[in-house]
């Protein structure tokens, strides 16, 4: 017996006409993501470069704070992202 799962009606009749999908669309644009990921690069090789090396002696807490404010800027990129 052929059943709805294969494409032809339980009746006999004509093949049903499965509906395609419309493709997801993006949560945010591309380039907003782009921008994302180039900065999350840039902090993490400027992060890499400021604390290796004879440059090691940093203040812990001025990096700390810098982080946290750059996390929560990306976190704003985001949400602007998202609206």
């Amino acid at each position: 017996m052929q059943t709805p799962e294969n494409g032809v009606s339980a009746t006999g009749a004509a093949p049903l006409q499965r509906e395609i999908p419309d493709p997801p669309k993006p949560i945010a644009p591309l380039w907003h993501t782009v921008v994302l990921v180039v900065g999350i690069i840039f902090l993490s090789v400027s992060g890499a470069m400021e604390l290796s090396g004879a440059q090691a002696s940093v203040n812990r807490l001025q990096t700390y704070a810098l982080t946290v404010a750059s996390e929560l800027f990306m976190l704003a990129w985001v949400y602007f992202g998202l609206r």
